[in-house]
């Protein structure tokens, strides 16, 4: 990877070029900020410029970025250069026992490959198949493992690049070791250790570190990032990085859940009319259609039906500023509007987040949402008398 891959955090790293043409490299660095800033794409794009042999130069002769063709570039960019070292949080699953990082090496390739090097700690244990009530660490294997290669000559880069990711996963059991690895460095040894929590991280590895703070995307970064690296269509990458919060691993599953969003919004939309009108048979319907889907996705139904009420209420009060839709949807929630206002938007949030809390407990999903359809019934029937 290579620093013009990376649309963001660009004055971060031209202090990281300025830094390394000076030949001031620190030994052991902490790029530390919020999910999905970017902070593995800049960590592999750094670890390949200074171990590039024909950096490009800028006009006045200064190196500015790797060149991604010589060899070493090309051993980087595929994550296979043997000077590169990545541990990262790690368990047993039903073909790995005593696991470490270096067992799942090319699992951890096709995942980056594929998330362009921006990917959220769930999706790593996810896709590991370690079981969902178990926790991912990096335990004593790694530190053994890092402890091995760090006694052997480095084949051939200038550094030897060790990428600790999710540093705050790091076993209580290892710390000390790791403490004594980071105060006595190998000659030529880079580490980065890179968080999303520092706090979390001892005060003694934290001393030991350069740190190198990382800040949320703005919503331009995000939207360039989703068009030029996944290929997300303009339109839908606009609103996805509206939603993001400058989050590109949120701005991604956003962009990708778009149809899903449409579609739970013409449902939406069609669930309140029939609760408008106390049309009970199409409510038992709907009721009914609904129990087809997963648990999550009725979840994440419910979780889009309480935005599209809020979306209603800032509209209600002119805070049209702050909707983030098309314009199919702002067309909707402007005349919906009239039906919610400070007085009954307590009563709405109640009724789908308990539907939320009754669902994620094994509850009658057709129930649950007759049930809750009746209740909205007898708040728009109140509207109506109120109104009149």
């Amino acid at each position: 990877m290579q620093f013009k891959d990376i649309i963001s955090q660009q004055k971060l790293i031209a202090r990281l070029i300025e830094a390394a043409g000076q030949g001031r490299i620190a030994h052991a660095q902490l790029f530390f900020g919020p999910e999905g800033s970017q902070k593995l794409p800049v960590a592999l794009a750094y670890a390949q410029f200074i171990n590039c042999k024909n950096k490009i130069l800028s006009s006045d002769g200064k190196p500015i970025d790797s060149c991604g063709k010589c060899s070493s570039c090309i051993k980087f960019s595929r994550l296979e250069h043997p000077d590169l070292h990545f541990f990262f949080p790690n368990n047993d699953n039903a073909t790995i026992e005593k696991s470490r990082s270096l067992d799942y090496l090319p699992l951890w390739r096709k995942i980056f490959a594929e998330y362009r090097g921006e990917f959220s700690y769930q999706t790593w244990v996810n896709a590991m198949e370690i079981g969902v009530n178990r926790q991912a660490i990096i335990n004593k294997a790694d530190c053994d493992t890092l402890l091995g290669a760090l006694n052997l000559r480095r084949f051939e880069a200038d550094y030897r690049i060790v990428i600790i990711w999710m540093a705050e996963k790091i076993s209580d059991t290892i710390s000390a070791t790791l403490l004594k690895t980071l105060e006595e460095p190998e000659d030529g040894t880079v580490f980065i250790l890179i968080t999303e929590d520092p706090d979390n991280i001892i005060a003694t590895i934290r001393s030991r570190t350069q740190l190198v703070r990382f800040f949320k995307l703005s919503e331009s970064e995000v939207e360039q990032e989703l068009v030029s690296q996944f290929g997300i269509s303009p339109n839908i990458a606009r609103i996805a990085a509206q939603k993001s919060n400058g989050n590109i691993i949120e701005g991604l599953k956003k962009a990708q859940n778009n149809e899903q969003d449409n579609e739970f919004h013409k449902e939406f939309v069609s669930w309140m009319r029939y609760c408008y009108a106390v049309d009970v048979p199409s409510i038992l319907n709907f009721s009914e259609k609904m129990k087809s889907l997963s648990r999550e996705k009725i979840k994440y139904f419910l979780s889009s039906s309480l935005e599209e009420f809020r979306r209603c209420l800032l509209i209600r009060y002119s805070a049209e500023k702050h909707i983030k839709v098309t314009d199919e949807q702002k067309v909707f929630s402007t005349k919906f509007s009239s039906f919610v206002h400070k007085n009954n938007i307590d009563k709405f949030y109640s009724i789908i987040n308990q539907t939320i809390y009754n669902t994620d407990r094994n509850g009658n999903i057709p129930l649950l949402l007759t049930d809750a359809s009746l209740r909205f019934c007898k708040i728009f029937e109140a509207e109506k008398k109120r109104n009149n």
